[in-house]
Protein backbone atom coordinates (compact mmCIF):
# COMPACT_ATOMS: atom_id res chain seq x y z
CA UNK A 1 0.00 0.00 0.00
CA UNK A 2 3.16 2.23 0.77
CA UNK A 3 4.35 1.99 -2.99
CA UNK A 4 1.58 2.73 -4.40
CA UNK A 5 0.55 5.41 -2.49
CA UNK A 6 3.83 6.74 -2.55
CA UNK A 7 4.12 6.41 -6.31
CA UNK A 8 0.69 7.96 -6.97
CA UNK A 9 1.93 11.24 -4.75
CA UNK A 10 5.84 10.66 -6.44
CA UNK A 11 3.71 11.45 -9.97
CA UNK A 12 1.59 14.38 -8.81
CA UNK A 13 5.04 15.82 -7.65
CA UNK A 14 7.02 14.43 -11.24
CA UNK A 15 4.55 16.45 -13.10
CA UNK A 16 4.51 19.22 -10.87
CA UNK A 17 8.10 19.34 -11.67
CA UNK A 18 7.51 19.02 -15.38
CA UNK A 19 5.35 22.08 -15.55
CA UNK A 20 7.39 23.78 -13.99
CA UNK A 21 10.08 23.89 -16.49
CA UNK A 22 7.65 24.37 -18.93
CA UNK A 23 6.46 27.72 -17.03
CA UNK A 24 10.48 28.30 -16.54
CA UNK A 25 11.17 28.04 -20.12
CA UNK A 26 7.63 29.77 -21.73
CA UNK A 27 7.81 32.61 -19.38
CA UNK A 28 11.79 33.30 -19.50
CA UNK A 29 12.03 33.45 -15.84
CA UNK A 30 14.51 31.67 -13.38
CA UNK A 31 12.25 31.22 -10.28
CA UNK A 32 10.50 28.32 -11.66
CA UNK A 33 13.80 26.79 -12.60
CA UNK A 34 14.77 27.22 -8.91
CA UNK A 35 11.49 25.99 -7.38
CA UNK A 36 12.29 22.79 -9.43
CA UNK A 37 15.74 22.49 -8.47
CA UNK A 38 15.31 23.36 -5.19
CA UNK A 39 12.61 20.35 -4.74
CA UNK A 40 14.57 17.80 -6.34
CA UNK A 41 17.66 18.77 -3.50
CA UNK A 42 15.25 18.75 -0.62
CA UNK A 43 14.24 15.17 -1.45
CA UNK A 44 17.73 14.41 -2.61
CA UNK A 45 18.81 15.59 1.29
CA UNK A 46 16.21 13.39 2.62
CA UNK A 47 17.66 10.24 0.99
CA UNK A 48 20.96 10.66 1.56
CA UNK A 49 20.58 12.22 5.38
CA UNK A 50 18.25 10.22 7.61
CA UNK A 51 18.16 13.49 10.45
CA UNK A 52 16.25 15.88 7.71
CA UNK A 53 14.41 13.11 6.72
CA UNK A 54 12.97 12.85 10.11
CA UNK A 55 12.72 16.42 10.03
CA UNK A 56 11.20 16.93 6.88
CA UNK A 57 8.63 14.29 8.28
CA UNK A 58 7.63 15.89 11.20
CA UNK A 59 6.83 19.47 9.59
CA UNK A 60 4.77 18.20 6.92
CA UNK A 61 2.89 15.64 9.48
CA UNK A 62 2.02 18.99 11.54
CA UNK A 63 -0.24 20.86 9.43
CA UNK A 64 -1.94 17.24 8.57
CA UNK A 65 -2.55 16.20 12.40
CA UNK A 66 -3.57 20.31 12.98
CA UNK A 67 -6.35 19.74 10.05
CA UNK A 68 -7.39 16.63 11.56
CA UNK A 69 -8.07 17.86 14.85
CA UNK A 70 -9.76 20.83 13.26
CA UNK A 71 -12.16 19.00 11.48
CA UNK A 72 -13.12 16.38 14.30
CA UNK A 73 -13.85 19.33 17.02
CA UNK A 74 -15.71 20.72 13.95
CA UNK A 75 -17.92 17.57 13.46
CA UNK A 76 -18.12 17.08 16.73
CA UNK A 77 -19.54 20.96 17.58
CA UNK A 78 -21.87 20.02 14.59
CA UNK A 79 -23.33 17.38 16.27
CA UNK A 80 -24.12 18.45 19.09
CA UNK A 81 -25.67 21.37 17.91
CA UNK A 82 -29.42 20.86 18.12
CA UNK A 83 -30.59 20.27 14.64
CA UNK A 84 -33.19 23.26 13.49
CA UNK A 85 -35.72 22.30 11.13
CA UNK A 86 -37.72 24.14 7.78
CA UNK A 87 -40.42 24.17 9.41
CA UNK A 88 -39.49 26.37 12.63
CA UNK A 89 -42.59 28.44 14.02
CA UNK A 90 -42.23 31.94 12.68
CA UNK A 91 -45.15 33.53 14.59
CA UNK A 92 -42.66 35.34 16.84
CA UNK A 93 -40.78 37.15 13.86
CA UNK A 94 -43.76 37.70 11.30
CA UNK A 95 -44.43 40.74 11.96
CA UNK A 96 -40.88 42.00 11.28
CA UNK A 97 -40.53 43.04 8.63
CA UNK A 98 -37.72 45.56 6.88
CA UNK A 99 -36.99 46.80 3.01
CA UNK A 100 -34.83 43.99 1.11
CA UNK A 101 -34.07 44.03 -2.60
CA UNK A 102 -33.71 40.54 -4.23
CA UNK A 103 -30.74 40.98 -6.37
CA UNK A 104 -29.83 38.21 -9.50
CA UNK A 105 -26.96 39.14 -11.80
CA UNK A 106 -27.29 36.62 -14.93
CA UNK A 107 -25.08 36.08 -18.22
CA UNK A 108 -26.81 33.64 -20.73
CA UNK A 109 -29.92 31.99 -18.29
CA UNK A 110 -32.55 32.08 -20.97
CA UNK A 111 -33.12 28.70 -19.79
CA UNK A 112 -33.69 29.24 -16.00
CA UNK A 113 -34.87 33.42 -15.59
CA UNK A 114 -38.58 32.58 -16.32
CA UNK A 115 -38.88 30.14 -13.59
CA UNK A 116 -36.79 32.09 -11.12
CA UNK A 117 -38.76 35.65 -11.46
CA UNK A 118 -41.84 33.09 -10.85
CA UNK A 119 -40.69 32.43 -7.80
CA UNK A 120 -39.79 35.21 -6.48
CA UNK A 121 -42.52 37.11 -7.59
CA UNK A 122 -44.71 34.53 -5.25
CA UNK A 123 -43.06 35.16 -1.73
CA UNK A 124 -44.72 35.24 1.08
CA UNK A 125 -43.63 38.64 2.35
CA UNK A 126 -44.95 41.84 1.71
CA UNK A 127 -44.94 43.36 -1.85
CA UNK A 128 -44.29 46.56 -0.41
CA UNK A 129 -41.44 45.44 1.50
CA UNK A 130 -39.43 43.65 -1.43
CA UNK A 131 -38.11 44.66 -4.98
CA UNK A 132 -36.31 42.45 -7.55
CA UNK A 133 -33.56 43.45 -10.05
CA UNK A 134 -31.91 41.41 -12.31
CA UNK A 135 -28.94 42.57 -13.60
CA UNK A 136 -27.92 41.04 -17.44
CA UNK A 137 -24.11 40.86 -17.85
CA UNK A 138 -23.48 41.03 -21.59
CA UNK A 139 -26.13 38.34 -22.50
CA UNK A 140 -25.78 37.04 -26.24
CA UNK A 141 -29.23 34.58 -25.96
CA UNK A 142 -32.53 35.35 -25.43
CA UNK A 143 -31.81 36.77 -21.42
CA UNK A 144 -32.67 40.34 -21.60
CA UNK A 145 -35.74 39.81 -23.99
CA UNK A 146 -37.27 37.60 -21.33
CA UNK A 147 -36.50 39.85 -18.56
CA UNK A 148 -38.14 43.06 -19.92
CA UNK A 149 -41.24 40.99 -20.67
CA UNK A 150 -41.49 41.21 -17.19
CA UNK A 151 -40.65 44.81 -16.88
CA UNK A 152 -44.12 45.75 -15.12
CA UNK A 153 -42.96 43.22 -11.93
CA UNK A 154 -39.06 43.56 -11.75
CA UNK A 155 -36.29 46.04 -12.04
CA UNK A 156 -34.03 45.28 -15.30
CA UNK A 157 -30.38 46.72 -15.39
CA UNK A 158 -28.80 45.77 -19.52
CA UNK A 159 -24.78 46.46 -18.48
CA UNK A 160 -24.51 46.17 -22.35
CA UNK A 161 -26.28 49.76 -22.21
CA UNK A 162 -23.07 50.93 -19.94
CA UNK A 163 -21.58 54.15 -21.97
CA UNK A 164 -18.38 53.43 -20.07
CA UNK A 165 -15.45 51.69 -22.78
CA UNK A 166 -13.84 50.38 -19.97
CA UNK A 167 -16.80 49.08 -17.93
CA UNK A 168 -15.70 45.42 -15.95
CA UNK A 169 -17.48 42.84 -16.69
CA UNK A 170 -19.18 40.09 -14.01
CA UNK A 171 -21.51 39.33 -11.57
CA UNK A 172 -19.61 41.50 -8.65
CA UNK A 173 -18.67 44.25 -10.70
CA UNK A 174 -22.02 44.58 -12.56
CA UNK A 175 -23.46 44.69 -8.00
CA UNK A 176 -20.86 46.83 -7.07
CA UNK A 177 -21.71 49.29 -9.65
CA UNK A 178 -25.48 48.91 -9.33
CA UNK A 179 -25.58 49.14 -5.63
CA UNK A 180 -26.99 52.29 -5.05
CA UNK A 181 -29.97 51.46 -7.70
CA UNK A 182 -31.02 49.33 -4.93
CA UNK A 183 -33.66 50.55 -2.76
CA UNK A 184 -33.18 47.97 0.60
CA UNK A 185 -32.02 48.00 3.38
CA UNK A 186 -31.09 45.05 3.16
CA UNK A 187 -30.11 43.25 0.00
CA UNK A 188 -30.81 39.20 -1.21
CA UNK A 189 -28.10 37.67 -3.80
CA UNK A 190 -29.02 35.26 -5.25
CA UNK A 191 -28.23 32.85 -8.47
CA UNK A 192 -29.98 32.69 -11.64
CA UNK A 193 -31.11 29.08 -11.20
CA UNK A 194 -31.72 29.59 -7.14
CA UNK A 195 -35.33 28.67 -6.51
CA UNK A 196 -36.00 29.78 -2.69
CA UNK A 197 -38.88 28.57 -0.35
CA UNK A 198 -41.64 31.02 0.23
CA UNK A 199 -41.22 32.05 4.10
CA UNK A 200 -37.67 32.81 2.93
CA UNK A 201 -37.36 36.34 3.81
CA UNK A 202 -39.92 35.87 6.80
CA UNK A 203 -37.39 33.65 8.58
CA UNK A 204 -33.81 35.41 7.72
CA UNK A 205 -35.14 39.04 7.79
CA UNK A 206 -35.52 39.67 11.48
CA UNK A 207 -32.36 38.33 12.88
CA UNK A 208 -31.11 41.40 11.12
CA UNK A 209 -32.87 42.98 14.11
CA UNK A 210 -29.71 42.26 15.59
CA UNK A 211 -27.99 45.60 14.72
CA UNK A 212 -24.33 44.08 14.38
CA UNK A 213 -25.99 41.40 12.26
CA UNK A 214 -23.95 42.10 9.26
CA UNK A 215 -24.54 38.86 6.77
CA UNK A 216 -27.15 35.85 7.13
CA UNK A 217 -26.25 32.83 4.41
CA UNK A 218 -29.18 30.48 4.42
CA UNK A 219 -28.34 26.68 2.89
CA UNK A 220 -28.06 25.54 -1.15
CA UNK A 221 -29.59 22.89 -1.91
CA UNK A 222 -29.49 20.91 -5.23
CA UNK A 223 -32.13 19.52 -7.58
CA UNK A 224 -30.09 17.56 -9.41
CA UNK A 225 -27.73 15.39 -6.72
CA UNK A 226 -29.03 12.08 -7.88
CA UNK A 227 -28.46 12.65 -11.69
CA UNK A 228 -24.86 10.80 -11.92
CA UNK A 229 -22.19 9.75 -9.86
CA UNK A 230 -20.34 13.21 -10.49
CA UNK A 231 -23.48 14.70 -8.95
CA UNK A 232 -23.70 12.25 -5.74
CA UNK A 233 -20.37 12.83 -4.87
CA UNK A 234 -20.27 17.03 -5.22
CA UNK A 235 -23.56 17.13 -3.38
CA UNK A 236 -22.13 15.12 -0.49
CA UNK A 237 -18.65 17.24 -0.47
CA UNK A 238 -20.96 20.46 -0.42
CA UNK A 239 -23.71 19.27 2.21
CA UNK A 240 -20.59 17.67 4.09
CA UNK A 241 -18.71 21.36 3.92
CA UNK A 242 -22.11 23.15 5.30
CA UNK A 243 -22.59 20.76 8.24
CA UNK A 244 -18.91 20.27 9.21
CA UNK A 245 -17.48 23.40 8.61
CA UNK A 246 -20.27 26.24 8.41
CA UNK A 247 -22.24 25.55 11.45
CA UNK A 248 -19.04 25.36 13.69
CA UNK A 249 -17.77 28.40 11.99
CA UNK A 250 -21.24 30.13 12.54
CA UNK A 251 -21.35 28.59 15.99
CA UNK A 252 -17.77 30.81 16.34
CA UNK A 253 -18.94 34.15 15.13
CA UNK A 254 -17.26 33.12 11.39
CA UNK A 255 -19.27 34.42 8.53
CA UNK A 256 -19.47 32.12 5.30
CA UNK A 257 -20.86 33.71 2.73
CA UNK A 258 -21.27 31.96 -0.63
CA UNK A 259 -22.30 34.52 -3.07
CA UNK A 260 -26.26 32.73 -3.76
CA UNK A 261 -29.09 32.60 -0.95
CA UNK A 262 -27.25 35.14 1.63
CA UNK A 263 -28.91 38.75 2.76
CA UNK A 264 -26.69 41.38 3.88
CA UNK A 265 -26.97 45.14 5.35
CA UNK A 266 -26.54 47.53 2.23
CA UNK A 267 -24.47 50.02 4.23
CA UNK A 268 -21.85 47.33 5.48
CA UNK A 269 -21.41 46.09 1.80
CA UNK A 270 -20.79 50.04 0.98
CA UNK A 271 -18.31 50.67 3.93
CA UNK A 272 -16.39 47.35 2.84
CA UNK A 273 -16.30 48.95 -0.90
CA UNK A 274 -18.47 45.99 -2.05
CA UNK A 275 -16.95 42.73 -3.86
CA UNK A 276 -13.18 42.76 -4.48
CA UNK A 277 -13.15 42.49 -8.31
CA UNK A 278 -9.96 40.58 -8.93
CA UNK A 279 -10.86 37.61 -7.40
CA UNK A 280 -11.89 34.65 -9.17
CA UNK A 281 -15.17 35.13 -7.00
CA UNK A 282 -16.61 37.21 -4.43
CA UNK A 283 -18.06 35.16 -1.83
CA UNK A 284 -15.39 34.02 0.23
CA UNK A 285 -13.59 37.52 0.56
CA UNK A 286 -16.68 39.37 1.04
CA UNK A 287 -17.72 36.96 4.11
CA UNK A 288 -14.10 36.98 5.35
CA UNK A 289 -14.05 40.74 5.48
CA UNK A 290 -17.90 41.45 7.34
CA UNK A 291 -16.16 39.09 9.91
CA UNK A 292 -12.88 41.37 9.96
CA UNK A 293 -14.95 44.44 10.33
CA UNK A 294 -16.56 43.49 13.60
CA UNK A 295 -19.94 42.36 12.31
CA UNK A 296 -21.74 38.66 13.53
CA UNK A 297 -22.64 36.32 10.79
CA UNK A 298 -24.51 33.69 10.69
CA UNK A 299 -25.40 30.46 8.79
CA UNK A 300 -28.93 29.35 8.84
CA UNK A 301 -29.32 25.49 7.93
CA UNK A 302 -32.97 25.65 8.49
CA UNK A 303 -33.77 27.79 5.45
CA UNK A 304 -33.27 26.69 1.85
CA UNK A 305 -32.39 27.77 -1.56
CA UNK A 306 -32.39 25.17 -5.00
CA UNK A 307 -30.32 25.14 -7.51
CA UNK A 308 -28.06 22.83 -10.15
CA UNK A 309 -24.78 21.41 -9.74
CA UNK A 310 -22.56 20.52 -12.02
CA UNK A 311 -22.89 17.38 -13.27
CA UNK A 312 -19.27 16.38 -15.53
CA UNK A 313 -16.21 15.88 -14.49
CA UNK A 314 -14.92 18.83 -16.82
CA UNK A 315 -17.23 21.31 -15.04
CA UNK A 316 -16.54 20.15 -11.43
CA UNK A 317 -12.94 20.84 -12.01
CA UNK A 318 -13.34 24.13 -14.16
CA UNK A 319 -15.82 24.83 -11.31
CA UNK A 320 -13.36 23.90 -8.14
CA UNK A 321 -10.04 25.76 -9.73
CA UNK A 322 -12.14 28.85 -9.18
CA UNK A 323 -13.53 27.95 -5.80
CA UNK A 324 -10.11 26.93 -4.65
CA UNK A 325 -8.12 30.11 -6.35
CA UNK A 326 -10.67 32.30 -4.75
CA UNK A 327 -10.02 30.63 -1.42
CA UNK A 328 -6.19 30.42 -1.65
CA UNK A 329 -6.18 34.92 -2.74
CA UNK A 330 -8.49 35.39 0.08
CA UNK A 331 -6.87 33.75 2.96
CA UNK A 332 -3.55 35.51 1.83
CA UNK A 333 -5.21 38.99 1.18
CA UNK A 334 -7.04 38.63 4.62
CA UNK A 335 -4.07 37.36 6.41
CA UNK A 336 -2.56 40.47 7.66
CA UNK A 337 -5.83 42.24 8.32
CA UNK A 338 -6.88 38.96 10.55
CA UNK A 339 -3.96 39.28 13.01
CA UNK A 340 -3.88 42.60 13.45
CA UNK A 341 -7.53 43.35 14.02
CA UNK A 342 -7.38 43.99 17.86
CA UNK A 343 -10.67 43.73 18.42
CA UNK A 344 -11.71 40.66 16.95
CA UNK A 345 -12.58 37.65 19.41
CA UNK A 346 -10.45 35.14 19.75
CA UNK A 347 -13.15 32.65 19.05
CA UNK A 348 -13.29 34.47 15.04
CA UNK A 349 -9.65 34.49 14.84
CA UNK A 350 -9.72 30.30 15.66
CA UNK A 351 -12.21 29.45 13.35
CA UNK A 352 -10.18 32.52 10.69
CA UNK A 353 -7.22 30.03 11.39
CA UNK A 354 -8.80 27.19 10.13
CA UNK A 355 -8.44 28.86 6.44
CA UNK A 356 -4.60 29.29 7.02
CA UNK A 357 -4.20 25.55 8.18
CA UNK A 358 -6.12 24.24 5.47
CA UNK A 359 -4.34 25.99 2.70
CA UNK A 360 -0.86 24.76 4.51
CA UNK A 361 -2.26 21.14 4.64
CA UNK A 362 -3.19 20.83 0.78
CA UNK A 363 0.31 22.58 -0.35
CA UNK A 364 2.09 20.01 1.86
CA UNK A 365 -0.41 16.92 1.04
CA UNK A 366 1.41 16.11 -2.39
CA UNK A 367 4.87 16.83 -1.36
CA UNK A 368 4.72 13.80 0.69
CA UNK A 369 5.09 11.15 -1.90
CA UNK A 370 8.68 10.95 -2.22
CA UNK A 371 9.07 10.66 1.36
CA UNK A 372 7.06 7.87 1.77
CA UNK A 373 9.05 5.51 -1.22
CA UNK A 374 12.46 6.81 1.02
CA UNK A 375 10.62 5.32 4.02
CA UNK A 376 9.66 2.21 2.37
CA UNK A 377 13.21 1.78 0.30
CA UNK A 378 15.74 3.01 2.67
CA UNK A 379 14.49 4.09 6.40
CA UNK A 380 12.53 2.44 8.25
CA UNK A 381 9.33 4.40 10.01
CA UNK A 382 5.94 4.56 10.26
CA UNK A 383 5.65 8.05 9.22
CA UNK A 384 3.60 7.03 6.24
CA UNK A 385 0.97 5.23 7.99
CA UNK A 386 0.55 7.71 10.49
CA UNK A 387 -0.13 10.30 7.01
CA UNK A 388 -2.30 7.75 5.05
CA UNK A 389 -4.45 7.47 8.45
CA UNK A 390 -4.63 10.90 9.37
CA UNK A 391 -5.83 11.86 6.06
CA UNK A 392 -8.48 8.95 5.92
CA UNK A 393 -9.75 9.96 9.31
CA UNK A 394 -10.74 13.49 8.01
CA UNK A 395 -12.54 12.50 5.21
CA UNK A 396 -14.53 9.85 7.04
CA UNK A 397 -14.72 12.65 10.24
CA UNK A 398 -15.72 15.86 7.28
CA UNK A 399 -18.42 13.43 5.53
CA UNK A 400 -19.84 12.07 9.08
CA UNK A 401 -20.97 15.01 10.36
CA UNK A 402 -23.83 15.01 7.24
CA UNK A 403 -24.12 11.18 7.53
CA UNK A 404 -25.44 11.00 10.86
CA UNK A 405 -27.33 14.53 11.48
CA UNK A 406 -29.36 13.59 8.33
CA UNK A 407 -29.12 9.63 9.03
CA UNK A 408 -28.36 8.43 5.29
CA UNK A 409 -26.04 5.76 6.98
CA UNK A 410 -25.89 4.65 2.85
CA UNK A 411 -23.43 7.59 2.36
CA UNK A 412 -20.63 5.56 4.68
CA UNK A 413 -20.35 3.70 0.71
CA UNK A 414 -19.26 6.40 -0.90
CA UNK A 415 -16.19 7.40 1.58
CA UNK A 416 -13.59 5.56 0.08
CA UNK A 417 -14.38 7.63 -3.26
CA UNK A 418 -14.51 10.67 -1.00
CA UNK A 419 -11.06 10.19 -0.43
CA UNK A 420 -9.64 9.88 -3.77
CA UNK A 421 -11.83 13.07 -4.92
CA UNK A 422 -10.21 15.45 -1.75
CA UNK A 423 -6.93 14.15 -3.00
CA UNK A 424 -7.84 15.88 -6.37
CA UNK A 425 -9.26 18.89 -4.62
CA UNK A 426 -5.28 18.98 -2.90
CA UNK A 427 -3.68 18.77 -6.41
CA UNK A 428 -6.15 21.46 -7.69
CA UNK A 429 -5.42 23.86 -4.49
CA UNK A 430 -1.73 23.24 -4.64
CA UNK A 431 -1.09 23.91 -8.13
CA UNK A 432 -3.22 27.14 -7.86
CA UNK A 433 -0.99 27.79 -4.74
CA UNK A 434 2.26 27.60 -6.64
CA UNK A 435 0.88 29.99 -9.64
CA UNK A 436 -0.66 32.44 -7.86
CA UNK A 437 1.91 32.22 -4.73
CA UNK A 438 4.87 31.16 -5.39
CA UNK A 439 5.19 32.23 -9.44
CA UNK A 440 3.35 35.14 -9.15
CA UNK A 441 1.30 34.01 -12.15
CA UNK A 442 -2.16 35.07 -12.89
CA UNK A 443 -4.43 31.64 -13.93
CA UNK A 444 -7.72 32.05 -15.71
CA UNK A 445 -11.10 31.02 -14.04
CA UNK A 446 -14.11 30.15 -16.24
CA UNK A 447 -17.72 29.64 -15.49
CA UNK A 448 -18.28 26.04 -15.11
CA UNK A 449 -21.44 25.68 -16.99
CA UNK A 450 -24.64 26.45 -18.66
CA UNK A 451 -27.60 26.09 -16.39
CA UNK A 452 -30.86 23.92 -17.81
CA UNK A 453 -34.26 24.28 -17.96
CA UNK A 454 -35.66 24.30 -13.89
CA UNK A 455 -39.81 23.91 -14.95
CA UNK A 456 -39.20 20.29 -14.25
CA UNK A 457 -37.95 20.34 -11.12
CA UNK A 458 -39.89 23.11 -9.51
Amino acid sequence: MNIFFGSLFTLVILSFCFLLLIKSIRLKKIIPLVILIGTICFYLLCFFNKFIFHIAWILFLIPQILFLLYVFLFMMISLFKRKVTSNNNIEEEKNIYKPVSIVVAVHNEENVVTDTINNLLNLNYPKEYYDITFIDDFSKDKTVEILKSFNDKINVIDRSLDTDSNVMRGKPAGINKNIDKLKGELICVLDADSIIEKDFLNKLVPKFEDENLGMVQARNTFYNKNFNFITRLTSLDIYSMQHTIYIPLSSLGFGMFEGRAGIFRKEVFKKLNGYDTSLPGEDFDFGYRVTLEGYNSYYDDSVFSKEQITETFYEWLKQRKRWLGNHVLSCFKNLKPLYDNKNLSFSKKIAAFFFMINLLYAFTFNFFGPLILISEFKYTSSYSYIFILSFSLTVIFFCFSYILRTMKIWLILLIPVMIIYYWIFTIIQTWVFINEKVLNYKLSYKKAFHRKPLTNEI
